[in-house]
């Protein structure tokens, strides 16, 4: 039986999830789908590498998400986008987050697609008038970026306490604020 990717990293992320990143070996990765150590380094030099891939492909379902949703102003699609974006990588949970960020240090050139899709409803919401910042686009997405990596550290650090939603829409509101 031929595994996929997908399969292999679904199953990884489950098992990370229940028992954390750490403590989850490639041997128990491939008894959980039933594949040799061979089949997953075929599909994964590691597990950051799934990581990322993971991550990889939640962003291009996310850039769905921007395209379908244009009946909205550009200013509620960013808001909803950003805010659907943050919930999504959070149901990975604080710990599996924060392992993901530290494999992918260069997470943003692996989807700049996703980077432009962002920055041109910026600029939209910009010309209409409903982000009244002076920055361009691109700095204040990267601004969010790096908030947003810099609340993942912090929700950490809190052991998953802190209510990261919350934040998310502080962050929003403060950085587009409206």
């Amino acid at each position: 039986m031929k595994v996929t990717r997908e399969e292999i990293c679904n199953n990884a992320i489950s098992l990370f999830q229940e028992n954390g990143f750490e403590n989850v070996s490639i041997n128990d990765i491939c008894i959980k789908c039933c594949v040799t150590k061979g089949s997953f380094y075929h599909h994964f030099s590691n597990k950051d590498e799934l990581l990322i891939f993971w991550f990889s492909e939640y962003a291009k379902k996310m850039s769905l998400a921007i395209c379908e949703n244009e009946q909205d102003n550009p200013y509620k699609r960013l808001k909803s986008y950003l805010e659907l974006y943050a919930y999504g990588i959070s149901e990975l949970g604080h710990n599996l987050l924060y392992y993901t960020i530290i494999a992918g240090t260069s997470l943003k050139d692996k989807f700049l697609y996703l980077f432009d899709m962002t920055v041109s409803l910026v600029v939209l919401a910009q010309e209409n008038g409903d982000v009244k910042s002076d920055a361009s686009a691109e700095m204040l997405i990267e601004i969010f970026g790096w908030s947003l990596i810099g609340l993942i550290f912090k929700w950490k650090q809190s052991d998953g306490e802190l209510d990261f939603m919350e934040n998310v829409r502080s962050i929003i509101n403060t950085i587009f604020c409206q």
